[in-house]
């Protein structure tokens, strides 16, 4: 497999998009979501398996990560799934455009079908990054894990985005002091429904939990877990972590990540039988933001980890499905929906909230 790491000018023959990223002379609005304050966090599985309008599918999908909003920052951290050879230069050359760096690099030993992890190099230095195999897997399945720190505000090798060219005016420094490491972790983990992939997966749930738990300062995995959900409810550990769709709420709107009522991207042969299920998830250790309604992270209960605080300011914000809408061929970019979500950085210092207050 051919290494794609150069920078490219402009977009990749064909992967032309109905939603394209705009012009660097455009004026656009400032995002009121403190930059300093939040991680922007995407993960999404992109159905590299399926050739139909394959260059042009995975061209929306980078127009819909790439797509900045008044509310809503460009990602801090892109994670992606099922990605294939013909489609990498897309994202490669789209997302390193944009000032997105991918750790690690892609290599001539990936199998048929991969992850990818990009992150914002104004925002996040990298210090270390490994793809691991995971012991057992049938299907080639393995883990990413990328550490990094914060990078401070202006920071970073590749020219900046369009949008980063206009900082807002209160931008202040890290919440999180430069030399703390972050860990970002991503997997397709096993799939299919029969024992020997559902054991596996547990496995492999089991490896990515451990890690984080284990992980001494903030760490999140995301990506397409294909859980099911008496696999979650016979790992203890899956309590000890912070599921985000929980802690925002539990959205209904925004819960079905493979979602077959909606999107027929993918036919299934059993008359009347339309799977509706939560596989892409995005999990948390205890490390990130403040305290949540009273409770530490690691003292929550309920399924998933902590709920969202009272005033709505939790360590979790602003969860949402991404690439609902078709695109001008009639499909959906993949068959399964992205997931988005900003997740609060700890304070200066580490220091919680309460004891802020108490000095």
């Amino acid at each position: 497999m051919k290494r794609y790491l150069t920078t490219y000018p402009g977009k990749t023959a064909g992967a032309s998009s109905s939603r394209d990223s705009p012009s660097p002379g455009r004026k656009k609005a400032r995002p009121t979501l403190a930059a300093t304050d939040f991680l922007h966090v995407c993960s999404y599985n992109v159905d590299g398996l399926d050739s139909n309008l394959l260059l042009q599918r995975a061209g929306e999908v980078c127009s819909i990560l790439l797509e900045e909003t008044p509310d809503r920052p460009l990602p801090d951290v892109i994670l992606l799934q099922e990605v294939v050879e013909a489609n990498l230069p897309v994202f490669v050359s789209r997302l390193t455009a944009a000032g997105y760096e991918v750790a690690p690099p892609p290599s001539e030993s990936l199998p048929p079908y991969f992850t990818l992890a990009f992150f914002k190099t104004c925002r996040i230095h990298i210090t270390s990054a490994v793809r691991m195999p995971f012991p057992g897997s049938r299907m080639g399945r393995d883990l990413i894990k990328v550490q990094g720190r914060l990078n401070e505000p202006g920071a970073g090798t590749h020219a900046p985005s369009p949008a980063s060219q206009n900082p807002p005016s209160d931008s202040g420094p890290p919440a999180l002091p430069a030399t703390v490491d972050l860990l970002f972790m991503t997997a397709h983990l096993e799939s299919l429904g029969d024992p020997l992939s559902s054991e596996q997966r547990s496995h492999q749930l089991g490896h990515v939990l451990e890690t984080l738990l284990a992980f001494p300062g903030p760490g999140l995995f995301a990506g397409d877990t294909n859980l099911r959900e008496k696999e979650v409810r016979a790992e203890g550990r899956y309590k000890l972590v912070v599921d985000a769709w929980v802690a925002d709420g539990s959205p209904k709107t925004a819960s079905a990540t493979w979602d077959m009522a909606v999107n027929d991207n993918k036919k299934m042969e059993t008359a009347g039988f339309k799977p509706r299920m939560r596989l892409d998830r995005l999990l948390l250790n205890g490390k990130w933001g403040d305290r949540v309604g009273g409770q530490t992270l690691e003292g929550s209960k309920g399924k998933g980890g902590a709920q969202r605080g009272k005033d709505g300011e939790g360590r979790v914000k602003g969860w949402r499905l991404l690439g609902r809408e078709r695109m001008a061929e009639g499909v959906f970019p993949s068959d399964h929906f992205g997931i988005s979500c900003c997740v609060r950085l700890p304070p200066q210092g580490g220091e919680s909230a309460e004891a802020r207050k108490r000095s």
